[in-house]
């Protein structure tokens, strides 16, 4: 009889949720998902002219969502960090491109586009990478927009309970996650943190965890990554 592995999501709410149904959708009853959001999203409605500029760079989804609340950018030209960012924005009416993977795999990518500038990065208030810093020092006059904010939260019961598992699976997403999620786990548990990056990974704080990291940082490679943990891979 398979043995059927808690998985713990602790994304904003609509991100956990879609996960929790691929992940339901892939793996079936070997997995056991419970919900737990540690940061809730808040738009921060900050204002900017879309006809200043020629292209908008996102490197989360919130980004997309908070940024065309407020502002009508149907039709015009997004580069994204990643496919499920890109088709986000290409949901909501943009003409979105993705560099299918890191902020600085969208850093090199717009290093060979041409859009009419300046661009506009439209983002959380947490920079891993200061795009427009960047970009702006390479010759791309860049903008930065604080769309939202991502305000802390406490784990709910179930999920306090549910460190009580062995082996508890924790997929986690940004550094910030990482950091906040980290020192939320109780000294005694022993958990198992999918990093989607070494960046991730290096902001995980404390002993009490086993760390692995997806090859490439993706939901495509953290399925892999849970996909081969979940099959009892020798690498595990």
């Amino acid at each position: 009889m398979e043995t059927t592995q808690t998985i713990l999501l602790t994304r904003p709410e609509a991100q956990s949720y879609a996960l929790a149904d691929t992940l339901s959708a892939r793996f079936g009853d070997t997995v056991s998902v419970i919900v737990s959001p540690i940061l809730t999203i808040a738009p921060t409605g900050a204002a900017f002219d879309p006809d200043r500029y020629g292209a908008f760079l996102f490197t989360s989804i919130n980004g997309v969502n908070a940024g065309l609340a407020t502002h009508d950018l149907k039709g015009r030209l997004a580069y994204c960090v990643g496919d499920r960012t890109a088709e986000a924005a290409r949901a909501l009416g943009m003409d979105a491109r993705s560099a299918g993977g890191s902020a600085e795999d969208l850093i090199r990518q717009l290093g060979g586009e041409t859009p009419p500038g300046p661009w506009l990065h439209i983002s959380g208030e947490e920079l891993r990478v200061d795009l427009a810093a960047t970009l702006s020092k390479a010759g791309h006059p860049t903008d930065q927009c604080t769309a939202y904010v991502q305000v802390p939260q406490p784990l709910n019961a179930a999920a306090k309970q549910a460190f009580q598992s062995v082996g508890l699976l924790l997929p986690v997403f940004s550094p910030r996650s990482a950091a906040i999620l980290s020192g939320m786990v109780p000294q005694d548990a022993r958990v198992e943190v999918f990093a989607l990056s070494e960046a991730v990974a290096r902001a995980w704080h404390g002993q009490n965890a086993e760390i692995f990291v997806a090859a490439r940082p993706n939901l495509g490679e953290m399925l892999e990554l849970l996909e081969l943990r979940l099959k009892g891979d020798s690498q595990f």
